[in-house]
């Protein structure tokens, strides 16, 4: 096919890398766009946050007024990437020009529905006046969820050949506020109803997205079966249920021209053989202070320190570990109570466990490769990257049976390649003594590495199945 006869997906989302990154979104976002060039004409969507707006050059492409609530516009300019073509920036300085892309100390900014529902209708009305006839709108996470819910009540003229996705990454944030927002989104009265954006008295921008895409997509095939459940729905699995029969899981895929020993120019030496993993490991265990000579396994962790995360269960196996003769290494950020949590744990066990309270992506690339064993007990996880970035560089991964983490990581007693537990404190501990007791006997543990450095998580399967779900939708699967 002529790329000029392409059928045009739009992406729509908050984030997305190389330009802004704040959680996996970005990484997912920033391959979509990418990936699906092969197939589709694909144009992404994105706020023109304060962070990147003196390091693009950009051209304007469009201006005009976004309608609101109560009879309000508000001022709109959208400018392309030069360096980029496609990919489109929509700014407004009230909502936008901020220092932080989502609010101070993790925790999102009070207008933020607004922000986002701006955002999302912004999309729409740029593409219609620049003329771009899209024929699906990929939408990501609460907030762009109000753009199918605009594009079925509003746009429907003006977009009538085209067809949208919600990709739910994760379910946890929904994009809820008081009744009182819901004038401010401008949309039709029939809107504020249990069958529309109501959810127990509040406006849920996306309980509206999955009600009103054509197709819902989460990030694995376990997730999606997942949160039909009142264990993981988070309020929302009867919304799900109902729209069952258009939910898809698709898993996330691995950048492996960044996440690769072969390549990776932030560890200590580049490695492709189980071998080449002990130079590292030595660098690692000097990069966080800790004693070198020990014949014990390193468990390593990188994630944001918060409960969904386990961080509590992993501060409760650090004795045991130490204990051991094993040694462990904790980075990330997260609530201060977790964050207090890591560091006087790892503070009583010196010269065993270090913690770094950091956002530090060359420290992750020396822990991934450094590591023996990858901590990954998580009380829910959507996908994952860190168990499967940590295969690739030959770290064993030790991982909750939950959501993205069940899809790829099989237990080494079921012909698996991994060590897998519950989210319990017990469960993990067994786990633990589990993984000393394969890491002594070497020829078993040599097999495990070389199998789970062999795995392909890359994003060739995930960009297919995204494929062939956008064009269902756009020519029957032709």
């Amino acid at each position: 096919m002529n790329p000029a006869d392409r059928p045009l997906v739009v992406i729509a989302a908050a984030e997305a890398v190389p330009w802004v990154k704040v959680g996996g979104l970005a990484d997912v976002v920033g391959a979509l766009f990418t990936g699906l060039r092969e197939r589709f004409s694909v144009a992404l969507f994105l706020p023109w946050y304060q962070s990147v707006r003196d390091t693009m050059p950009t051209r304007v492409k469009w201006e005009g007024k976004i309608a609101a609530g109560n009879g309000a516009t508000e001022e709109c300019r959208v400018a392309e990437s030069v360096e980029h073509p496609g990919l489109f920036l929509i700014s407004h300085e009230g909502f936008f020009g901020r220092p932080f892309v989502y609010g101070p100390a993790g925790k999102d900014y009070p207008d933020s529905v607004r922000r986002f529902a701006f955002f999302s209708r912004a999309v729409l009305e740029a593409c219609r006046g620049m003329g771009l006839q899209a024929r699906c709108f990929h939408c990501h996470d609460w907030h762009t969820a109000l753009l199918p819910v605009y594009l079925k009540h509003l746009y429907g003229s003006a977009f009538s050949s085209a067809s949208t996705v919600l990709t739910i990454h994760n379910l946890a944030h929904q994009g809820v506020a008081p009744a009182e927002e819901f004038p401010s989104l401008g949309l039709p009265q029939s809107c504020w109803s249990i069958e529309g954006l109501e959810f127990y008295g509040q406006v849920n921008l996306l309980k509206g997205g999955i009600l009103d895409a054509d197709r819902v997509t989460t990030v694995s095939e376990r997730y999606a079966r997942e949160i039909l459940t009142p264990e993981f729905g988070c309020g929302l699995e009867g919304v799900l249920s109902r729209r069952r029969d258009v939910l898809t899981g698709i898993r996330n895929g691995v950048d492996y021209r960044i996440w690769n020993p072969r390549v990776d120019s932030f560890i200590a030496r580049r490695y492709s053989t189980c071998a080449g993993k002990r130079f590292n490991r030595a660098s690692l265990l000097e990069l966080f202070g800790l004693k070198l000579g020990g014949s014990g396994p390193v468990f390593g962790f990188v994630g944001r320190l918060v409960e969904q995360k386990g961080v509590d269960l992993v501060v409760s196996v650090l004795e045991r570990i130490a204990a051991s003769g094993g040694q462990a290494v904790i980075l990330g950020e997260g609530t201060p109570e977790h964050e207090s949590q890591c560091v006087e744990a790892c503070r009583r066990l010196p010269g065993a466990a270090a913690a770094r309270i950091a956002f530090d992506e060359a420290l992750a690339h020396a822990v991934y490769a450094g590591s023996d064993i990858f901590l990954m007990p998580s009380r829910f996880e959507p996908c994952g990257i860190g168990q499967m970035i940590a295969m690739k560089y030959g770290t064993v991964p030790l991982a909750t049976r939950v959501g993205g983490l069940a899809d790829t990581v099989r237990d080494v007693d079921e012909d698996g390649w991994g060590i897998t537990c519950e989210p319990t404190p017990d469960s993990l501990a067994s786990a633990v003594d589990r993984c000393f007791r394969l890491f002594s006997a070497r020829d078993i543990w040599e097999k495990m590495v070389r199998r789970v450095m062999a795995l392909d998580f890359s994003w060739r399967k995930p960009l297919e199945e995204y494929a062939r779900l956008i064009s269902s939708l756009v020519d029957g699967g032709s």
